[in-house]
């Protein structure tokens, strides 16, 4: 079996939000040190300015309170619920990686 490291699943991913047509950035590129910053630290993965950005682009009729309410119950999934979101994702890299 191959040991899973980070760009087994992060290159397949990157593949995949290229190809529904996102923006895909090298992560040196908007690092805490550069001009263009997008986080003030490494450990923060979501990136919550576009998020929220694209929040308000695709629920244009949602209130903005609603829209603000929501961000957090996106990004701090409860416990458990994240891996039962994930598990067809995971499942479907599974499958093509290690077959």
């Amino acid at each position: 079996m191959q040991n899973l490291t980070e760009s087994i699943i992060e290159l397949p991913s990157l593949d995949w939000f290229k190809d529904l047509g996102c923006a895909v950035l090298y992560g040196g590129e908007i690092a805490p040190e550069e001009p263009s910053v997008e986080r003030e630290n490494y450990a923060e993965v979501i990136l919550a300015r576009r998020l929220k950005s694209a929040l308000a682009r695709i629920n244009p009729s949602v209130p903005s309170e609603a829209l603000e309410d929501a961000f957090p119950k996106l990004t701090r999934p409860r416990r458990g619920r994240w891996l039962v979101m994930t598990a067809p994702s995971i499942k479907c890299w599974r499958r093509e990686l290690f077959t």
